[in-house]
């Protein structure tokens, strides 16, 4: 599985794609929105983690122009009340609903502790 995270903190992208990294998965880091779109926009990833506070161009921007530019990988952003992006974040068989704080795996609920499904949020 590829992955591209786009991540301007080097603390936090460091953590990031170490886990990745150590848990079997092929990772490629950007610091910046400008470096996904002159370097990787054709190429399709099996996920895109993005952090939405990057510098110049933000993260919901850089998803605008994957999404214009045909680039349909899945994709993972934070959002918050103001930007209604969307409430079921999916990846293959794994949905989460932030909303309802419900999680399933293949259409079969998964229970996990309000702690657990806390661990799950992006939060600003």
């Amino acid at each position: 599985m590829q992955i591209l995270v786009v991540e301007d903190d080097s603390r936090i992208s460091e953590f990031l794609v170490k886990g990745l990294v150590e848990n079997g998965y092929f990772v490629t880091h950007c610091q910046n929105a400008e470096e996904v779109l002159e370097n990787y926009i054709r190429k399709t990833w099996d996920l895109i983690i993005i952090d939405i506070m990057l510098p110049k161009m933000n993260g919901f921007n850089l998803v605008e122009t994957l999404r214009f530019k045909k680039n349909l990988s899945p994709l993972f952003k934070r959002f918050n009340e103001e930007e209604k992006i969307e409430n079921v974040l999916s990846f293959g068989g794994l949905k989460i609903d932030t909303e309802r704080y419900e999680l399933s795996l293949n259409g079969e609920a998964v229970e996990l502790s309000p702690r657990e499904f806390k661990l799950l949020r992006i939060e600003k």
